[in-house]
């Protein structure tokens, strides 16, 4: 079936992949409240230890490249999965260096997990310097990159038309999507854009929507560890886009 339809694999790629980037930083620094002060300078050094990681590990696929005579490139990966798995199995090895503060590694409600994303979408950053810092690091990657806008209310649509314009014209975002959270009420129908828990109308349960990673799902079908991870989100609302 490949060799019918696709006749050869010398456009295809090899990818290597890259999650936890934000945690690494964090870690390597020491400093398990970076993304949580968000201390301009301190931020500052893990953009840029974020940015020598991916530009070696791009350096690394090169390496094989020109070994393989094969194409490889270096992506933000989804890791829907893996970004939960990792974390699971690093807090079982380093488990009493976390308990001693050693070791940082995102939890909601006892569940780990890591970003697949430069800038944390737990960290409470204004929107303004989340795309700043996010476009110092997204060019080094030669594979897909990402960054969500999360919204917790409707965007005025002429407000979001020049958020858009902003960063297409004005920095060096690669790709970013903007993702608003959808409340839909199970019993009928409602729905809005919102983190609600219960319809406003008949007071009935709600299904969360978002983006799991690239593509929508209700938030009942995630993974225990993107479930833990959304419930972590910064999500802007109207002014922020602004």
């Amino acid at each position: 079936m490949t060799r019918l339809y696709l006749g050869h694999l010398a456009g295809h790629f090899s990818t290597l992949g890259l999650v936890g980037l934000p945690e690494m930083a964090a870690n390597l620094m020491r400093d398990a409240d970076l993304w949580v002060d968000c201390e301009a300078r301190a931020v500052r050094e893990a953009i840029g230890l974020e940015k020598r990681v991916v530009s070696f590990v791009r350096e690394v696929a090169e390496e094989f490249e020109a070994e393989d005579d094969c194409l490889y490139n270096v992506e933000e990966v989804p890791a829907e999965s893996t970004a939960y798995r990792f974390a699971l199995s690093d807090l079982e090895r380093f488990k009493e260096e976390f308990s001693r503060g050693e070791v940082f590694i995102p939890m909601h409600d006892g569940t780990p997990y890591y970003s697949n994303s430069i800038v944390p979408y737990y960290a409470p950053v204004p929107l303004p310097d989340r795309v700043r810092w996010e476009a110092e690091v997204q060019p080094e990657f030669t594979g897909g990159v990402m960054m969500h806008i999360f919204l917790d209310e409707s965007p005025d649509p002429e407000a979001l038309k020049k958020l858009v314009r902003r960063i297409a014209e004005r920095t060096k975002i690669v790709y970013f999507s903007i993702t608003p959270t959808i409340a839909v009420c199970r019993r009928c129908g409602w729905q809005a854009v919102g983190l609600f828990d219960k319809c406003p109308r008949c007071g009935a349960p709600v299904d969360l929507w978002s983006r799991i990673v690239g593509y929508y799902r209700p938030l009942r079908n995630w993974n225990v560890g993107k479930r833990a991870e959304f419930r972590r989100r910064v999500h802007y609302g109207g002014s922020s886009l602004l």
